[in-house]
């Protein structure tokens, strides 16, 4: 009998979610569940994105003993590694998911793995391709030819960044101004879930605009059929629904 394996994404509809972003679910769900010549995407159900995967009977044990594996906080490194870097793609996206056996929309299968409640592991190495870091630019050190950068957002200051000559003389000119950072980036995650960049070489970077948020409601306000227009004054409105009337 052929098994089928669930990654059911709260939230999310994959009719609005990037496609680029989408393959990035698709690759970390591939590698969680490994053995991929016996794995097969089967389909992407709507609603909350739901991805199907269908398993060849031949590999239906070993792929359950994978996960089971990987929910007792062992597993092979890729998949664990693939695990965390879900972990921190639904974080960024403000989303919910778990993986269920035998059922497609995620409601009555059998819940194997919960991303909501973190794994037992130890600390882990996640690379990040395509990454992107925004920031206050607060330091470039241009001993070699290889510069450190320094980035703050709010009150966490990124190290561990570099840069080429070239980008680093470029990047002088925004020196105490925001800008965003590419390149394929390394995370560690210790065993009390914390975050930290451990390296990100820049490939590109692109400035940022300081924009005070009332400068962004008058500009919402001056927009033909906004209705930010009709409220005197809108960061209240705004307030009130995000967090509800006081």
């Amino acid at each position: 009998m052929t098994e089928s394996y669930v990654l059911h994404i709260d939230a999310l509809d994959p009719k609005a979610l990037p496609l680029s972003r989408l393959a990035k679910y698709l690759d970390r769900f591939a590698k969680i569940l490994g053995h991929e010549e016996g794995v097969h995407l089967d389909g992407v159900r709507s609603g909350s994105t739901n991805i199907v995967c269908r398993i060849d009977p031949s590999h239906a044990k070993i792929v359950g003993e994978s996960l089971q594996a990987l929910v007792d906080g062992q597993g092979a490194k890729t998949s664990r590694s693939a695990y965390e870097g879900m972990m921190k793609m639904l974080a960024k996206d403000k989303a919910e998911a778990a993986i269920f056996k035998g059922d497609e929309s995620g409601a009555s299968g059998k819940r194997i793995i919960d991303f909501s409640r973190a794994l037992p592991c130890d600390e882990i190495e996640v690379i990040e391709h395509d990454n992107e870091i925004s920031g206050y630019l607060i330091g470039i050190d241009a001993k070699s030819d290889l510069a450190k950068i320094r980035l703050r957002e709010g009150d966490r200051i990124y190290t561990g960044i570099h840069a080429k000559r070239e980008i680093a003389e470029r990047m002088a000119s925004h020196l105490y101004r925001p800008v965003r950072v590419f390149g394929d980036a390394v995370w560690t995650r210790n065993m009390e879930g914390f975050w930290d960049l451990k390296k990100i070489e820049i490939v590109d970077f692109m400035p940022l605009e300081e924009v005070d948020i009332v400068d962004i409601f008058e500009k919402f306000r001056n927009v033909e059929g906004m209705k930010w227009r009709e409220f005197d004054d809108p960061q209240a409105a705004f307030h009130a629904l995000r967090h509800g009337p006081e």
